[in-house]
């Protein structure tokens, strides 16, 4: 967790940064906001006064909006932001309690001080005024490669039709029927796939090319489903073993796959507890997700032709992040999808 690290709290020479908008930075706090929700749904069952949760609440935003917490939350990390004073430098613990206090009043004024991040030249919320913050898009970390890739062409033009409110989506999901009777039945076929394909990983310690090819196909493909939901393509999602762009996986293939893995019972059960970190990243991601993809991205998509690029980078991010789950459960490949390795 080397990335989370203090960052310096001395004034440093402020470089020319990028301050993302509203919708982005609304975006990282439904991610905090699904946190919340799941701290609620505990305390509630011990305090139904609220007080512990606001504390808990308090101290998370504080901590992590301070240097000491590494300048951003949960959800501004998912989303590549980072809190941080005017001058470059990061917030003291006070700086971050004025900018949490900051954002109470913003949201008790009717939610106008957080709205006022929308249309002020620095991007900046009454809570940041306050506190003297400003939010930038936080530079990129560098992570070991993972043997499992995943990228999606930029919709240079998008169809705005899809894009149309509510009139899109319908027609989309409903296009949409006869792949979910296909894949229905593929999920069924991985499932029976998925009986036999330990036997020769235990005794061999070796992945059968037809169930890796198998178990990759399927992963592809239920990328390509997702990609046309959100409107990353509009190629509408036909399983085929032909060229897959603009979605494009992949997987290194190993000579050797682990046969701790292929123990019967035992090993799916230990699979699914060390998957409970990134299962719990994919629980705060997903209403996010939607949220920009479905709610946010139709507009500049039906009135100006163009998918927002922060809205590329998340869903791609988040496409990835599944794949990569996804791989690891079908023991294409043995690599742990890190939580901290989110943003690669």
């Amino acid at each position: 967790m080397a990335e989370s690290a203090a960052i310096p709290t001395t004034a440093a020479a402020a470089p020319a940064i990028s301050r993302p908008g509203f919708w982005e930075r609304l975006v990282a706090f439904v991610v905090d906001l699904s946190l919340i929700s799941f701290a609620n749904n505990i305390t509630q069952q011990f305090d139904q006064s609220g007080v512990v949760l606001f504390v808990l609440c308090a101290a998370y935003f504080v901590y992590f909006w301070s240097g000491n917490g590494g300048g951003r939350t949960w959800g501004q990390r998912v989303m590549g932001l980072r809190v941080i004073r005017e001058d470059g430098s990061a917030l003291t613990i006070g700086q971050s309690v004025v900018r949490f206090l900051g954002i109470l009043v913003s949201l008790l004024a009717v939610g106008i001080g957080v709205i006022w991040v929308a249309f002020d030249a620095k991007k900046q919320g009454w809570h940041d005024k306050f506190a003297g913050s400003i939010v930038v898009a936080d530079a990129p970390v560098t992570y070991p490669a993972h043997p499992v890739t995943l990228t999606v062409e930029y919709p240079t033009a998008p169809s705005r039709f899809w894009a149309i409110p509510i009139v899109g989506i319908l027609v989309k999901l409903i296009a949409l029927i006869p792949i979910y009777i296909a894949l229905f039945f593929v999920v069924i076929a991985l499932m029976v796939a998925l009986l036999v394909l330990w036997i020769p990983v235990l005794i061999m310690g070796s992945y059968p090319t037809w169930g890796r090819d198998f178990v990759n196909w399927a992963i592809r493909w239920s990328a390509q489903i997702t990609a046309f939901i959100y409107g990353l393509t509009d190629r509408y999602p036909l399983p085929s073993s032909a060229p897959d762009a603009p979605v494009k996986f992949a997987v290194e293939a190993a000579p050797t796959s682990s046969r701790l893995w292929a123990i019967p019972v035992f090993g799916f059960i230990a699979k699914v507890i060390v998957l409970v970190p990134a299962s719990f990243l994919v629980y705060l991601v997903a209403n996010a997700v939607g949220i920009a993809a479905l709610l946010i991205a139709w507009a500049p998509v039906l009135f100006t032709g163009v998918y927002p690029r922060w809205t590329y980078r998340f869903v791609v991010a988040y496409m990835r992040w599944t794949a990569r789950m996804d791989a690891f459960v079908g023991g294409v490949t043995d690599t742990y999808p890190r939580v901290w390795n989110w943003e690669q």
